[in-house]
């Protein structure tokens, strides 16, 4: 669980840490790696999901609403060149969750 918790944090919350060390942690404490890795990847899915929703619902809000109302152009942009953008900022050395 504490595992599972970190890795959704760190790939949930944009920050520059990742979560390699916990990993190497489980494996000393002689977790199997097969466990471990399937609870990472569940973690990073989960987070994923749940960041997909939150933007799905920040659609909704108020501010947003006003902000997409007020400049049409850049909701425009994010529909046209969005994943361009999340493919230029994936491939830059620096981590995609700092990017």
């Amino acid at each position: 669980l504490g595992l599972f918790a970190c890795v959704f944090v760190a790939d949930g919350v944009p920050q520059p840490f990742p979560y390699a060390p916990l990993i190497f942690v489980a494996v000393k404490a002689c977790v199997p790696k097969w466990k471990v890795f399937a609870v990472c990847a569940l973690a990073s899915w989960t987070a994923a999901l749940f960041g997909y929703a939150t933007g799905a619902a920040l659609r909704h809000v108020r501010c947003v609403r006003r902000m997409q109302e007020r400049h049409p152009a850049i909701s425009e942009l994010m529909k046209t060149k969005g994943a361009a953008g999340v493919a230029l900022a994936a491939s830059l050395p620096v981590p995609l969750a700092v990017a």
